[in-house]
This record gives structure tokens, C-alpha cells and sequence, in this order.
């Protein structure tokens, strides 16, 4: 989002007069994916950024209807998302804009540097050291923002911009609240995928939801049709931890689910009841156990073959 306040000589005018201009405040504000940080460029507070506007034609009554319009911008450039926040400026360099504009304000006016323009060097402002280069950056005067009152607004699923209410509203934006920052970007929505619950029923959700409800997610993407949770959970009784066969981790894993805090519970509760008694506890071990190390002992069973989870 691009905004700037002007001070403009005033009205009327005439036909190849000189408007002397200055910004007063001006702010270019984006999120970079790459730095995880709100970027903003703005007008510096302790330099005066003065431009004029000439080339001026009038409708004969006063008003303006096309000149050159081009200001000498101080900027400073601040990124809060780092782990450490830079403060950056171009030092006693002013950057260059300018736009042949229709009108004043000149609302749809595209500013640019000129073709000739070179990089500027960017300092940081608490050291003074040369950190990089200012290559690049535009302006097109839209609307007026109330800037005591802005804060996140959501233009979809990943983009945030820092807005007022109304013109988040004004772009189909979902604004967060005033003072609610885009370096977290809060419009990042979760993946959702297919959820099963004990019961052996899908819900459509994302990870963290599904762990919440003791849920086992199957994964970003994954849909509910045709039913993952109900497939055919018991195909190897034993199977403990649905490694693809029966062995001594399945036992393992089954008294870590039972006694460790946090352990991620069996994928399917009816394989881990090896001895088919309707529940998983310490006797599904150890019947694993005796079925791998003693001659003659009972295989594994499943206590449903229709293959629904037996919520455990």
C-alpha cells in the first residue's frame, strides 16, 4: 500500500506557471516473504523532500489539467521483522521521482525514478554502515489513509498490507484491527486435510485442530471422500505402530503410548489390540512379545475386521 501527504502552493494557476511542492509524509508499505517482515519505505522526518511541478497547463478557470510532476525523496527504509530491526537511509542522497500528472491531486499517476537514475547506498541509521542498495520504488497517489488508525489487512489468503479500516474495505481486504502488525502476517491461512477421529468419522481441518480432538491427521490435501479413517484399518493385527509387519518395536511402541506423556498414540487402534480384548494396554505388548519369542504362541487377531478405528 502506497500513500503520501503534500503540500501543494495553492490555486488558481496559470499556464506555464512553477507549483512548488514538498512531501510531508509519505509511506510504501509491503510484506516480504523472503525477510518474514513488513517492509516499509518512508519519507524522512529530519530532511526536508521538495519537488515542483511544471509544464503546467490550466482549463483557463485555475485548475490544473496536466504538468511534470517530480520530488527530491528522502527516504528511510525500516524492516521490524528481523531478528534484529534495521533502520536504513540514503544518507544525504535524495531518491528521485516523477510522473506527468492530469490533476491535483494527482490520484492514478504512476511515479517513477527517472531511466537515469542510479542505486542508491542504503546505512544503517544506529551505525552508520553501508548495509546494501536502494534499486527501485514507486508511487501512485490512490486514496487518503488515516495513518493514527491502521493495521493488518488481509487482501487474501497470504497477502498483508498495512491499511486503514476503510481502505481495506475499499480493495475486498479483511482489516485485523488497529495496530495489529504484518510482520507475523496473520492472512496466512493453515493447510487443511483429512482428520480421523476415533469413531472412525473424517473431518476436513488442519493439524493442529485435528491433534486437539486426539484426531489422526493424514496430511495437507488429503479429502474425506472417499473416507481415509475407515479403510481397512485392521489389515495386520499387531502392527502396532503400521510399520508393515509385526516385531519387537510394536511392542515398544505400544508401552510408550500407554505410559509416555505426549507418545503419538497407534495409528490403528485395532492392530495395536494384538490379543483382541477390545483395548490397548500392557497385555498387547506382551502378547506381541511371547508371539515373536515362544514357540506355539497365538498370532496377533484383529478385533474388528470391518477395519474401524476402535478408539483407543
Amino acid at each position: 500500500f502506497k500513500t503520501a501527504d503534500v503540500d501543494v502552493d495553492p490555486g488558481p494557476y496559470t499556464d506555464g506557471q512553477i507549483i512548488q511542492t514538498e512531501i510531508v509524509a509519505m509511506s510504501l508499505t509491503g510484506f516480504d516473504p523472503v525477510l518474514a517482515s513488513d517492509v516499509i519505505i518512508r519519507e524522512r522526518s529530519d530532511k526536508a523532500s521538495k519537488g515542483k511541478i511544471t509544464s503546467v497547463l490550466t482549463d483557463g478557470l485555475g485548475n490544473l489539467t496536466s504538468g511534470h510532476s517530480e520530488f527530491d525523496v528522502y527516504i528511510e527504509v525500516e524492516i521490524p521483522g528481523l531478528p534484529t530491526p534495521l533502520t536504513l537511509n540514503t544518507g544525504n542522497i535524495p531518491f528521485v521521482l516523477e510522473a506527468d500528472i492530469s490533476g491535483l491531486p494527482p490520484l492514478d499517476s504512476a511515479y517513477f525514478p527517472p531511466p537515469s537514475a542510479a542505486p542508491l547506498p542504503l546505512f544503517d541509521v544506529a551505525t552508520g554502515v553501508h548495509i546494501g542498495w536502494f534499486c527501485h520504488a514507486e508511487h501512485k497517489p490512490t486514496v487518503e489513509i488515516d495513518w493514527k488508525n491502521v493495521g493488518a489487512c488481509c487482501l487474501d489468503d497470504t497477502i498483508c498490507v498495512t491499511t486503514d479500516q476503510a481502505n481495506c474495505a475499499a480493495n475486498n481486504g479483511i482489516f485485523q484491527g488497529v495496530g495489529v502488525p504484518c510482520n507475523s502476517n496473520p492472512c496466512t491461512q493453515p493447510q487443511e486435510g483429512a482428520c480421523c477421529l476415533d469413531d472412525g468419522t473424517c473431518v476436513t481441518t488442519d493439524a493442529i485442530n485435528c491433534q486437539q480432538v486426539n484426531g489422526q491427521y493424514q496430511g495437507d490435501g488429503v479429502p474425506c471422500t472417499p473416507n481415509p479413517c475407515d479403510a481397512g484399518c485392521c489389515l495386520l493385527p499387531g502392527d502396532a505402530d503400521d510399520g508393515g509387519d509385526v516385531n519387537v518395536g510394536d511392542a515398544i511402541f505400544i508401552v510408550k503410548y500407554i505410559f509416555e506423556p505426549g507418545a503419538p498414540k497407534p495409528p490403528c487402534c485395532d492392530q495395536a489390540d494384538a490379543d483382541g480384548g477390545g483395548d490397548v494396554n500392557v497385555g498387547d505388548a506382551i502378547y506381541i512379545v511371547k508371539h515373536i519369542f515362544v514357540v506355539g504362541s497365538p498370532a496377533p487377531v484383529c478385533p474388528n475386521p470391518g477395519g474401524l478405528i476402535c478408539g483407543c
